[in-house]
């Protein structure tokens, strides 16, 4: 049995309750292909739609906080979207089960108009929990360390959060 998970989010720069710009984040996700450790450049958000698919760092079996993932020396770089099926972790492969912290960090433009921003996570079959830097966006189910832990749910959610421009925003997941 494989376990899939489909993430597509979209960050929306919002100025006088108007849209002006968007960041588009597409993070399919089928839990497999890895590549070697090597941190991923930043994405600039410069208030157009920007792509946040490509590498991203994963470490498994642990829901890191921001002070723990720029600590971070074990991750792995994993093409999103991918899956994690494959990932050698600790000389083990992974599988199709599993829980782990997905992060990436976000400059916002210096000429970037505003400092509201919104995720826009879709339906996503699996569980998570959304940050960006420390700050709890939001979770959709409950995701957990075990079966039993895990409370899954598909449901489709939009996520607030202030960034001035200038800000390196760490995006995290728990998935």
């Amino acid at each position: 049995n494989r376990t899939y998970c489909s993430l597509h989010c979209q960050v929306i720069d919002l100025v006088n309750n108007s849209l002006t710009s968007r960041l588009l984040i597409c993070i399919p996700i089928l839990f497999g292909s890895f590549f070697n450790y090597s941190q991923p450049a930043p994405i600039h958000f410069k208030g157009d739609q920007t792509s946040l698919k490509g590498e991203w760092n994963l470490v498994m079996n642990d829901f890191l906080s921001l002070d723990e993932v720029k600590k971070s020396t074990e991750s792995v770089s994993i093409e999103v979207p991918g899956t994690w099926n494959d990932i050698d972790w600790k000389r083990k492969i992974i599988g199709s089960f599993g829980y782990g912290t997905y992060f990436r960090e976000v400059v916002i433009d210096n000429n970037s108009s505003s400092a509201n921003l919104s995720i826009e996570v879709p339906e996503v079959s699996i569980a998570y929990q959304l940050y960006a830097n420390d700050q709890l966006l939001g979770n959709v189910g409950k995701p957990g360390k075990s079966k039993s832990e895990t409370i899954p749910k598909i449901d489709f959610k939009v996520f607030d959060f202030k960034a001035n421009p200038g800000d390196t925003v760490t995006l995290i997941f728990h998935i």
